[in-house]
C-alpha cells in the first residue's frame, strides 16, 4: 500500500505523508484500502477490454 498517503488534516489538503501502520485501526477499513489499491492497478485492464 504504497501508492497509499495520509492527509492529516483535511482542511489542509496540500500536506501529504506516506501512509504508516498506525494510521488505520479498523480491519474494515483496511481491507476496504487493500480492495481500492487492488482496483486502482488492475481496473484498467477490463476498461482497455471494452
Amino acid at each position: 500500500m504504497t501508492c497509499v498517503q495520509a492527509v492529516p488534516n483535511p482542511a489542509d489538503k496540500t500536506v501529504v505523508r506516506p501512509l504508516i501502520e498506525a494510521d488505520i485501526d479498523e480491519v474494515a477499513t483496511r481491507l476496504n484500502l487493500r480492495a481500492e489499491v487492488f482496483k486502482l492497478h488492475v481496473d484498467f485492464f477490463a476498461t482497455a477490454g471494452r
